[in-house]
């Protein structure tokens, strides 16, 4: 942990110009790695936890201020969140009090299918949390959902694979965004804006879908 903690330092020490200045307002961690969740879990969460802390925390003697971040997590690391609440587990979760919302990035889906049944799908580790109680439940109650406009399609990011049509993939999009919002989550994280997701058709459509779902959580 105390490696991982001088890394998170690190991260604010690039930051605290911008942060005095009012440019950033939180930081990100991208990201929690599906290793947490392997044989050899314990070691990678005890380097995560130790680099939120830094980030949390900064340096003291040199002004820093405790602030809270965002952190992406892998879709695949999710399975910690189900599994059996030790001395160790319980500590990452407590780290997680320092965070401004917890967002799983790399859980995007595959636009196939209907789209209401890939966000239940989707909403797993998200349930997980809510059932853990506790602190667990804290972070599915400030959880995002990570999306990418879909068109670089890769094994990691899902997206488009099918080629369909621009119309379908915005009423895909627009389904799968209103029905994870039912769900109950605090927000959607947009990411991924390379070529061609950085098209201005493209991100109007994304725009006018995030809105679909901000208006449904009110």
């Amino acid at each position: 942990m105390r490696w991982g903690t001088e890394l998170g330092r690190r991260f604010r020490d690039r930051l605290r110009s911008r942060i005095r200045e009012g440019e950033v307002a939180a930081w990100q961690f991208d990201e929690i790695l599906t290793e947490v969740a392997g044989s050899s879990g314990r070691r990678y969460r005890d380097f995560t936890r130790g680099i939120l802390f830094g980030l949390y925390e900064g340096r003291e003697p040199l002004g820093d201020r405790p602030m809270r971040g965002l952190v992406h997590m892998s879709h695949d690391a999710f399975p910690i969140a189900g599994a059996r609440l030790t001395y160790e587990l319980q500590a990452l979760l407590e780290a997680g009090k320092h965070l401004e919302r917890p967002s799983r990035r790399r859980g995007v889906p595959v636009l196939r299918g209907r789209a209401r049944s890939a966000a239940y799908q989707r909403a797993a580790g998200q349930r997980a949390l809510a059932r853990g109680g506790g602190d667990r439940a804290a972070l599915s109650r400030r959880y995002l959902v990570g999306l990418t406009p879909g068109y670089i399609v890769t094994r990691s990011l899902g997206g488009n694979v099918d080629r369909r049509s621009r119309d379908w993939v915005n009423r895909w999009r627009v389904d799968y965004i209103r029905a994870r919002a039912a769900m109950g989550v605090a927000g959607f994280g947009e990411f991924n804006f390379m070529p061609p997701n950085d098209r201005s058709s493209v991100i109007g459509d994304v725009i006018r879908a995030l809105a679909v779902g901000v208006r449904r959580l009110g």
